[in-house]
């Protein structure tokens, strides 16, 4: 892959998420390392999204985003769960896309910050109704 493009211009197919994940580029790998973040799942087939966050103080949205690309895909989201049940993790591999809604430094706290940001992508993009957020 090419080198990091800008948190504002992150916008990856699973393949591609699959691939950093692989190839473990320096550019993505510090940039995505030194962030919390709130980020968009987009299913390209039915246009439904997932709003989820990245708050660990361990390797940021870098280590949330390999445990998809590396693990069940889901994140351990129940609607995300459900549909991997129904349609096969390969339905995640090929209609999934990933990008950055906000970022944060490391040092900010989940509760008072980052969880109400997260709260209002999810209000702004209707995800709980129209989508795979079901908190």
């Amino acid at each position: 892959m090419s080198d990091f493009p800008g948190y504002p211009n992150v916008l990856l197919s699973f393949a591609q998420l699959q691939q950093l994940a692989r190839d473990n580029s320096a550019s993505w790998v510090a940039a995505l390392s030194n962030v919390k973040a709130v980020y968009l799942q987009t299913d390209l087939k039915t246009g439904k999204h997932y709003v989820g966050s990245a708050s660990g103080n361990s390797n940021g949205l870098w280590q949330r985003w390999v445990q998809y690309a590396n693990g069940d895909h889901t994140g351990g989201d129940c609607d995300l769960k459900k549909l991997v049940k129904e349609k096969n993790k390969e339905y995640i591999e090929e209609n999934f896309q990933y990008s950055i809604l906000e970022i944060f430094d490391t040092r900010v706290d989940f509760d008072n910050i980052i969880s109400p940001r997260e709260e209002f992508w999810k209000q702004a993009l209707d995800s709980r109704k129209h989508g795979y957020n079901n908190n």
